[in-house]
């Protein structure tokens, strides 16, 4: 008898395609030569292929490639995600969604569908798991009624939101950085940008085109992304802990796994050098993502405030990974003469400031030596932060990464960096972050802001790894597992008459103050 086929599909992003690398891991691991586990995606995504898994590219288009943005730059494209927090820029980006998710073309859209549907034709997996954002393969998946359990990387507010019923409303919109809970003055805004974008969709020539054209090709309802699930009952894995997200409405198809990383070698084994470094001094890590490259005025304020902090506290370092956007002459800014070259060599070793990483930031924190991380809000970046017990400083520039700041917020494991000059930062802003994570001066008393949250960072932890016995990528395989044992035994196709999983769950509540679970 031949093995059971696991089919990944996965869009190349880090950020997307992260989750999935991490379950394969888990299952290679666990289940060593059990199954034959495949990879298909954006043909960037080759180089990251674990040994013994078989990769597929799919006919498809990085999110950022030039002409994936009708003709705007890789930059500008970014820059069309880029929007200041609040009610007006939420509502832009959400009237402007579907093209920002989608700027191919139907007939480009249609034939990577069609691909993946030939691909999953040829290899007939047990089991099938797709990227959540990955609509062409959403598409291609429902049309064949494969057997599948979808992935995503983000929480459960961007994956049940349509199983929240009255309770929607009392989470922020998508993109409007409001806090939560929603005081009294934000329920009105907060309802408005939760419906306005709904209409405006339905008045959209563009995606009505769209679905036309989908349909038409064999892909009915609407783009799966937009659409209140599918006919089949699919398992959807995300990165939630309940106890330590927000209160929600979690259906018996979402399962919350907590999170969701990639395992990594230790320190040492990645980098020796820095491993020596770090042992000098509490670290305070920046590194704001691969896709977030800064100007000359963003990155002269960071710079300023990290100034200022060393100033301040002569017994912490800071590692900063600065890409910059190219718009300057980053050479001349970082030599001796340039401001960036005077401050590292008025702070000498306690200032080390490099353009990429030679470890990844979840190693670097797994030390247990960082007292603070400086992100940009992705949820990859503020799970691993979760995870290894580093309060953080979010300071999101994407559309996206709103949600993370108002959630740290609320569950105090960090606080929003740049609440009043997003997308950017603001030196001044940013030192008084400086100042509640870290602290100005070194803490003296348990009750000192930097003391409580880094306890409660480490509370945190503590939930969502269950005290160092559970990894959220151990949690998703394990149900990957299960759904394909099940495939093995009742097929690899849905029935037609497979109606959908029951909506109904539990309302799992988080108490802000000490983190128990209310149901």
């Amino acid at each position: 008898m031949s093995k059971p086929l696991i089919l990944f599909l996965t869009c190349p992003e880090h950020g997307q395609s992260n989750v999935h690398l991490a379950v394969i891991s888990s299952i290679l691991e666990h289940h060593p030569s059990s199954a034959s586990i495949h990879l298909a995606s954006h043909p960037g995504l080759k180089p990251r292929c674990p040994s013994g898994v078989t990769f597929h590219t799919v006919e498809s288009k990085d999110a950022f490639d030039t002409e994936d943005h009708n003709g705007k730059s890789p930059k500008k494209a970014l820059y069309s995600v880029t929007y200041k927090p609040g009610l007006f820029p939420a509502l832009r980006a959400m009237c402007e969604s579907f093209s920002l998710f989608h700027p191919e073309p139907a007939s480009s859209y249609i034939s990577t569908a069609d691909s993946i549907s030939a691909l999953l034709d040829t290899l007939n997996p047990t089991l099938v798991v797709v990227d959540h954002m990955f609509d062409a393969a959403r598409d291609a998946v429902l049309k064949g009624r494969w057997r599948s359990v979808r992935l995503s990387p983000n929480t459960v507010k961007d994956v049940a939101i349509d199983c929240q019923g009255w309770g929607i409303f009392k989470w922020p919109c998508f993109a409007s950085g409001y806090p939560f809970p929603l005081p009294w003055y934000l329920f009105l805004p907060n309802t408005i940008g939760l419906i306005l974008p709904i209409i405006c969709l339905n008045f959209s020539r563009t995606f009505a085109s769209f679905n036309i054209a989908r349909n038409k090709a064999g892909y009915p309802g609407v783009i799966p992304l937009y659409s209140s699930g599918g006919p089949f009952p699919t398992k959807v894995l995300c990165m939630s802990t309940p106890e330590a997200d927000l209160p929600a409405i979690i259906p018996k198809k979402i399962i919350c796994c907590g999170p969701i990383l990639q395992a990594v070698s230790p320190l040492p084994d990645q980098d020796p050098e820095l491993d020596l470094w770090l042992a000098q001094r509490p670290t305070i890590l920046i590194s704001l993502g691969s896709h977030l490259k800064l100007s000359h005025s963003y990155a002269t304020n960071l710079l300023r405030a990290i100034s200022h902090l060393l100033s301040a506290r002569s017994d912490v370092q800071v590692l900063w990974k600065l890409v910059p956007d190219g718009s300057y002459d980053y050479e001349a800014f970082s030599e001796e003469e340039g401001e960036l070259g005077r401050e590292k060599e008025k702070w000498g070793e306690r200032l080390k400031v490099v353009r990429w990483l030679k470890a990844e930031p979840f190693a670097i924190m797994n030390t247990g030596r960082v007292i603070c991380f400086v992100n940009h809000g992705g949820s990859n970046s503020y799970h691993e932060a979760l995870a290894t017990g580093v309060p953080q400083i979010l300071l999101p520039a994407w559309l996206d990464c709103y949600d993370f700041a108002s959630r740290v917020g609320y569950l105090r494991n960090g606080v929003w960096g740049n609440k009043f000059s997003a997308p950017s930062c603001s030196t001044l802003e940013l030192i008084r972050a400086f100042d509640k994570i870290i602290g100005l001066s070194p803490p003296t008393s348990s009750s000192s802001p930097p003391l409580l949250y880094r306890q409660r960072a480490l509370e945190l932890q503590a939930i969502v790894t269950r005290n160092g016995t559970r990894r959220g990528r151990d949690v998703a395989a394990e149900v990957v597992w299960e759904e394909m044992e099940e495939g093995m035994m009742w097929g690899n196709k849905y029935e037609e008459d497979e109606g959908c999983m029951d909506e109904e769950g539990d309302s799992v509540m988080v108490d802000g103050e000490d983190g128990k679970i209310m149901v």
